[in-house]
């Protein structure tokens, strides 16, 4: 049998669990029952429920935790003995409580640091989430009513990756699947759409999927020599014209290039299979003209070339290969609509940013980037609804731009990390469904804007502004380290996250030198005689004084934070700041040890 150590139970820091948990259970249960206010969405009632009863609990953990640290005081039967100042055995008397002290500091910058962010996030995620659902039940639901069945369908998975299976979207969820199997079953070659050519993609310097790319000219003609020894024509006319990109110009290795690209095209168009062999001279034209837009960089229509002749003869190896150039050049100018469904990651809705960007070609500005529901995650981001406005160095309107949808990826630009705005959305298997943004000048005339905007920035500072959306209390430690120093140029204040950065430090190290002034003021209130009737309100009146003192104690460290940053600067004001909680530390145990019986 498990004998309890009542000693140990109820001593201070005993206490101060026990009053701890205590109080967090009846917290939570009273917000799991009385929120103060509803789910985003019904799917998040228990969730949401437990994360408020957290989030108050956590917001009157010190109010609980000077009050443990009194209530020894007031219940103890403390002997009337005699100490003087500065007695050890005062110091033996008053050690536990101490002890206790420094545990509810430890617990406190323990909750402080790493509960509270977290639960405050997983608030702002389920509220975004909510969001965002409900944005994406309007789309689908518009989208079904114009049978746009491929469109709805992406915004019914998104509903069902944040509620699973849930009951008021069955009929549309029903509805839109039997769209989509006619849809499937009726799809059929379509004339390809026009698109703007885009010479000079990293992906016109690439090699062919699941061979190792050249490094030089030489070897890029090396390998085309072997290709065409191997009769791999269309291999061997890619990695010749490969050659003639990577060579100097006018170069040995450019002219040779030249004049092998030149030998293989005339051998590429001279094969023709046999012309009673229908469908298969139909397939070589569509390879040969898939390669042909390919080659000239107009990868969209490439693709849908390659992937109408992937679905008439499967298994050609060279369709195999081309159609993965194909997409890797598209990821450089456009994205497809279906990434989307999968990139529920960290939302942000009402999402607005100051960017520096490349308004015009080899021009440098300012947008004012507007996002309806933006979708976060380490190596891209998606968004719903983009709005923004260009300007240029002198604060001059540019144009406006719109996209129903958008892509936000890292990229590599003229040798320099760069975040790249990508506004046109492809579907994956149907040419003629486009997502393309508008562009309106500043005649107010309407025309088709440019799918991809550069911003001079990369793409971990986007990260942190996205974060900074939610405020700065919310962000991480190092990412505030990081917003302090790398934001300036993004329309925020340093001064703000100077005094959080300080603030955040120094509110739980600031709470050691108050819970040894309250042990102070409990021993200099404690019961002379046992308490009978009065130390049951006692238990229930501390916490609400306590709060009050918390409240006034925050609010006046939060301002004088503000203040000394902005009289003196963020180094001089840390040092201030340290500075004083020492001398205070100090202070406060001269005080109580300074006390007597």
């Amino acid at each position: 049998m498990v004998r309890i150590n009542r000693r140990l139970l109820l001593s201070p820091t005993g206490i101060f669990i026990i009053y701890s948990l205590a109080s967090a259970l009846i917290i939570m249960g009273f917000r799991f029952f009385f929120p103060p206010s509803p789910p985003p969405l019904p799917y998040f009632y228990v969730p949401w429920r437990l994360n408020q009863g957290l989030l108050t609990f956590l917001d009157l953990f010190p109010a609980l935790a000077l009050s443990s640290l009194v209530v020894p005081f007031g219940f103890r039967n403390i002997k009337l003995e005699e100490f003087s100042a500065f007695s050890s055995r005062f110091l033996e008397a008053i050690k536990n409580s101490i002890i206790a002290a420094i545990v509810v500091v430890a617990v406190y910058g323990l909750l402080f640091f790493l509960i509270s962010p977290l639960a405050r996030n997983r608030e702002d995620i389920m509220r975004a989430q909510g969001s965002l659902y409900t944005l994406a039940k309007q789309r689908a639901q518009e989208s079904a009513e114009e049978k746009d069945w491929a469109q709805a369908y992406q915004f019914v998975d998104i509903c069902e990756r944040i509620w699973p299976l849930s009951a008021e979207m069955e009929k549309l969820r029903v509805s839109v699947s039997v769209g989509m199997d006619k849809l499937r079953g009726s799809r059929s070659d379509h004339g390809p759409p026009e698109n703007e050519k885009t010479p000079g993609s990293s992906a016109a310097l690439a090699g062919i999927p699941g061979q190792r790319a050249p490094v030089d000219a030489d070897e890029a003609l090396a390998m085309a020599q072997k290709s065409l020894d191997e009769q791999r024509y269309y291999d061997a006319h890619w990695l010749a014209g490969l050659a003639g990109r990577l060579a100097r110009p006018n170069s040995i290795e450019a002219q040779a290039a030249v004049k092998l690209t030149s030998e293989i095209w005339n051998l590429l168009t001279s094969i023709t299979p046999n012309q009673r062999e229908e469908e298969a001279w139909s397939l070589y034209r569509l390879k040969r003209e898939g390669y042909e837009w390919m080659v000239s960089g107009d990868w969209i229509r490439a693709y849908y070339l390659f992937r109408a002749h992937q679905a008439l003869g499967p298994g050609d190896p060279d369709v195999v290969n081309f159609l993965a150039l194909c997409q890797k050049g598209i990821s450089e100018i456009a994205f497809f609509i279906d990434e989307i469904e999968l990139a529920v990651g960290e939302i942000l809705t009402g999402a607005v940013f100051s960017l520096p960007a490349e308004t015009e070609p080899g021009k440098n500005g300012r947008v004012a980037l507007r996002i309806s529901s933006l979708s976060t995650s380490g190596d891209y981001s998606y968004g719903v609804g983009i709005e923004l406005m260009a300007f240029d160095r002198d604060e001059n309107f540019l144009y406006r731009l719109t996209a129903p949808y958008g892509k936000i990826v890292p990229m590599t630009v003229n040798g320099s990390s760069r975040l790249v705005l990508l506004m046109r959305a492809l579907d994956r298997y149907d040419e003629t469904k486009r997502w393309e943004p508008e562009r309106t000048n500043l005649d107010d005339e309407t025309v088709p804007g440019t799918g991809e905007l550069v911003m001079n920035m990369v793409y971990e500072d986007f990260l942190v502004l996205s974060n900074i959306r939610r405020g700065p209390e919310n962000l991480e430690t190092a990412d505030l380290l990081e917003a302090e120093k790398r934001l300036g140029d993004f329309g925020f204040v340093p001064q703000v996250f100077q005094a959080e950065i300080i603030y955040r430090f120094c509110e739980p190290v600031f709470f050691l030198p108050i819970t040894i002034l309250i042990i102070l003021l409990g021993w200099r209130f404690r019961a002379k005689t046992k308490p009978r009737y009065s130390g049951g309100p006692m238990l229930l009146i501390l916490p609400v004084v306590f709060y009050g003192m918390v409240h006034i104690y925050r609010s006046c460290l939060n301002n004088l934070a503000i203040w000394s940053v902005v009289s003196f600067g963020y180094i001089p004001s840390l040092i201030l700041f340290v500075s004083g909680t020492i001398i205070f530390f100090v202070l406060s145990l001269i005080l109580l040890s300074s006390q007597h019986g």
